[in-house]
């Protein structure tokens, strides 16, 4: 075909039939063609058609992975620059596209345009239609090259609109037609979308509308072996696999402290009343200190209901079956190094070494027997693990200096807790003349002492 292109008039027509919708030219675009369409140096019509064929099809002209290939894309982005200088100056307004790409080549013609397009435009205040009419680009914003401009422009606002006052955005964020869309690099926009919003809340836990989107969109990254783990979690990386399943740790831990802290109100049970603040104080310490790495949160009919009132999601939360359980909540914290169930009413503090059966973090298991994540699971775990397993386990019921106890296991075991951040501090100044502190500090020391070594 190349042979074909003898002058401008076959260029020009070649041109045409490349943005015929339904023209059986359209998938023979190729650097090759386009080296010979620019050879004889296109007329202000052939530039206009090759202009439609950009805005048309942008990134989809080259073939998804093909970066061993010479760029199709870079290729027209070139011709169109070289063409647009020849004509572009001296072009009255009314010439259409070609003074458009001569006067703003650094903007359209840019590598990454769309986005290029969308960020000056948002920097500058302008909304869509106005930036549209700046750029000279109406008419040609209906193919891939708007849809992508469409994408970064969402994106921009995500990046600087306040997190507790993005209702709306998050409300057209949820809508499968966008997430889903297709964006660059064989990503769906949702990729993008929850990337800017995953990064910029951080560690720190987002508002509760902000987090519920990402998990509408992506569902819970816990579920590792999902459909929507492989689809989402999986190009987003593990950072922000982590992050998100932190913030998750962060909101059943305060879901379950609130349903403690219930209790212990109605109940009027001065014991639980007691003992509330230090059981709150060492949950969020093991969390402020970066232990906690996953979690999974239990409740009882009564306790989910409670739940349900304040507007919470119940997707992810199993129901605790079993009589008299139907106020009560159970959690389970992966801390890593070890792991723990800790539980409202009068339930004791379940501590374990090893990895616990893996019932526990069962994603197709919606119920759960009180007992079996508590003596039962203890029997479990004695089952899985052999004669090791009672070695490699521990529960301490909740009366006086209960949290002396755990950390001195953990120490025991070689398992470092900053003690100042799990007690409250009459507890602490009570612990530092414990023999459980110095097992502690000892290991506090020595760990400083390895980083320092490494480091140098």
């Amino acid at each position: 075909m190349v042979a074909l292109i003898d002058g401008a008039r076959m260029a020009r027509a070649l041109a045409w039939l490349w943005v015929e919708t339904d023209g059986d030219c359209r998938d023979t675009v190729s650097t090759l063609l386009l080296d010979a369409v620019a050879a004889h140096t296109p007329s202000r019509a052939t530039l206009h058609f090759l202009a439609r064929l950009y805005f048309e099809r942008f990134d989809t002209l080259d073939a998804p992975g093909g970066r061993t290939r010479r760029s199709v894309l870079q290729k027209l982005q070139d011709t169109l620059r070289t063409g647009a200088l020849e004509f572009g100056d001296s072009a009255p307004e009314t010439a259409g596209i070609v003074p458009s790409l001569s006067t703003h080549a650094e903007t359209l013609l840019a590598r990454s345009a769309p986005e290029k397009f969308a960020h000056e435009s948002y920097a500058a205040g302008r909304q869509y239609e106005a930036a549209v009419r700046f750029f000279g680009t109406d008419g040609f914003m209906s193919g891939r090259f708007g849809e992508l401009v469409r994408q970064y422009l969402v994106l921009e606002q995500l990046k600087t609109i306040p997190m507790d006052d993005a209702g709306p955005l998050l409300t057209e964020l949820r809508s499968p037609v966008l997430h889903n869309a297709a964006h660059i690099g064989g990503h769906l926009f949702g990729h993008a979308a929850l990337s800017v919003m995953i990064d910029r809340a951080g560690e720190a836990s987002p508002p509760a509308d902000w987090q519920q989107a990402v998990l509408d969109i992506a569902s819970d990254p816990r579920r590792v072996n999902s459909d929507d783990f492989r689809k989402w979690w999986s190009k987003l990386g593990p950072v922000r696999v982590r992050t998100v399943t932190r913030w998750i740790a962060v909101d059943e831990l305060a879901l379950f402290l609130d349903s403690l802290k219930s209790f212990a109100a109605e109940t009027g049970n001065d014991d639980m009343t007691r003992m509330f603040l230090p059981r709150k104080k060492f949950l969020e310490g093991l969390l402020m200190d970066g232990h906690v790495e996953s979690s999974r949160l239990f409740l009882g009919g009564r306790a989910r209901s409670a739940v349900q009132r304040r507007g919470r999601s119940l997707l992810s939360i199993p129901l605790l079956e079993g009589n008299g359980v139907s106020e009560r909540a159970l959690i389970y914290l992966d801390c890593g190094d070890f792991h723990m169930i800790e539980g409202t009413h009068n339930t004791k503090l379940w501590a374990y070494l090893l990895e616990p059966p893996s019932y526990v973090t069962d994603w197709h298991r919606y119920s759960y027997t009180y007992a079996s994540l508590t003596a039962g699971m203890a029997e479990a775990f004695d089952k899985q693990h052999g004669a090791p397993g009672p070695l490699n386990r521990n529960d301490f019921v909740h009366r006086a200096h209960w949290q002396d106890r755990v950390l001195g296991y953990l120490a025991r075991h070689l398992i470092h807790v900053n003690p100042e951040t799990v007690l409250e501090r009459h507890d602490y100044s009570r612990f530092r003349r414990t023999p459980e502190y110095a097992m502690m500090a000892a290991l506090s020391y020595d760990s400083a002492a390895r980083t320092s070594k490494d480091i140098k």
